[in-house]
């Protein structure tokens, strides 16, 4: 497995690599490119005040289904939920992804459905469920905060069913449905 890092190919560019590095990898240069972007319209990271609220916000707004106010595309979006996701889960399970990753919680159903995955929609749903949340009720950042709180309180084993599930059918997540959603959104995704 050969590690691949992004430094300012264009999307075509990266595409063009599929058969010289491991998709994996590409997927992990679009997710950097893509915060890279927010970064430059922002001036700041995605995680740094107040540059984290309009990341948010975008969240908000791609969940709800407005209008986007931020620099990114819903397919923007999608590749760094997705992104994400994979590798919180894999790492430490939901309770991982919602404590580490609360922010993307609005739109993780929905960006595993754009990427033609239901089943891991489902899945997430489930978790989601048993977190006793409804993702499109979020109140913002401080109820992210003491949701994140309560989590960590609970016994770790809140999420096995879901974190077991996930496992069993999320293999490919990335290697082949993100990369697919990547390719069939090449003109909605834009990078540098």
């Amino acid at each position: 497995m050969e590690l691949f890092r992004y430094s300012g190919q264009t999307t075509d560019e990266l595409l063009a690599l599929e058969h010289e590095v491991s998709v994996f990898w590409l997927c992990f240069a679009f997710e950097n490119a893509v915060e890279q972007k927010f970064e430059r319209a922002v001036g700041q990271k995605p995680w740094e005040d107040p540059g984290f609220e309009i990341y948010l916000a975008q969240f908000f707004d791609m969940a709800a289904g407005r209008p986007m106010k931020g620099p990114l595309t819903e397919e923007e979006l999608t590749v760094l939920a997705i992104m994400t996701l994979d590798r919180q889960v894999v790492n430490g399970g939901y309770d991982q992804m919602f404590v580490n990753s609360m922010a993307f919680t609005p739109i993780l159903v929905q960006a595993c459905e754009r990427i033609g995955r239901p089943d891991v929609a489902a899945v997430t749903q489930r978790a989601l469920d048993t977190l006793g949340y409804d993702p499109r009720k979020l109140g913002g950042r401080p109820h992210l905060e003491e949701l994140g709180r309560w989590i960590r309180e609970q016994d770790g084993k809140l999420y096995d069913e879901c974190d077991g599930r996930f496992y069993d059918i999320a293999e490919d997540l990335v290697e082949v449905s993100l990369w697919s959603f990547i390719k069939a959104n090449r003109d909605k995704i834009t990078v540098p």
